[in-house]
């Protein structure tokens, strides 16, 4: 059986450009969320392609691009300064969609106004404002109509189950965990829906543990 993976770009508010590959891109770009936070910073974009076999002869490529185009940090191959996410982020979606072998939608894309679908991500659609906390391989199989997510509110409705977040350029909102919803992937989708952010790493762990309290309930 062949080998999938995914290639991914990360843009840092310090103006580091991070790329590699991994064979889970939601974890992978959790972690980096994490680790950015503990050192005070945080990530301002962020992509990953869809799973395929090439994708680590795409990420040596992906890596030859950046060196070509920004300056490595120094004691590492896979930082750089002096790059714009955009141009990365464009080159690899080309490797990734040449090389793919099945007809996946992208996989992460933290910029607002994307359509892309993404765990953490919160989109509107015309039944409201949903929380995506549908797993990565879920969101990345077409096929799969229905997906989890959690309705987002402009309220504290004062539920022990309620946790706080942050959307990215809109503002303070809360969701229940208690109330898991299914919303069709079309009702978010390219034709209907709008990414308005990427919730913070630190919002999805509270939400993360919240999910292990209802479970114990």
């Amino acid at each position: 059986m062949t080998r999938e993976g995914f290639i991914y770009v990360v843009a840092f508010d310090s103006g580091t450009v991070k790329v590699g590959q991994a064979a889970d891109a939601a974890t992978r770009l959790a972690a980096h969320r994490r680790d950015a936070a503990r050192h005070g910073i945080k990530v301002a974009a962020e992509w990953s392609s869809s799973s395929h076999d090439a994708f680590l002869a795409n990420e040596r490529k992906l890596i030859d691009f950046c060196r070509q185009k920004g300056t490595p940090q120094a004691g590492s191959s896979e930082y750089f300064i002096g790059l714009e996410f955009t141009e990365v982020r464009d080159f690899a979606a080309q490797l990734s969609q040449h090389n793919s072998q099945t007809s996946f939608i992208p996989a992460h894309s933290a910029e607002a106004g994307t359509s892309a679908l993404s765990y953490g991500g919160v989109y509107e659609s015309p039944e409201g404002v949903f929380l995506l906390v549908a797993s990565e391989g879920i969101l990345a199989h077409p096929g799969r109509r229905w997906l989890l997510a959690l309705e987002v509110r402009s309220h504290d409705d004062g539920d022990l189950l309620t946790v706080a977040i942050d959307v990215p350029g809109v503002g303070h909102r809360y969701v229940n965990t208690g109330n898991i919803s299914r919303i069709l992937r079309d009702s978010i989708g390219e034709q209907s829906g709008t990414c308005l952010g990427i919730l913070s790493a630190d919002d999805m762990e509270s939400i993360q543990d919240m999910f292990a309290v209802v479970l114990d309930l």
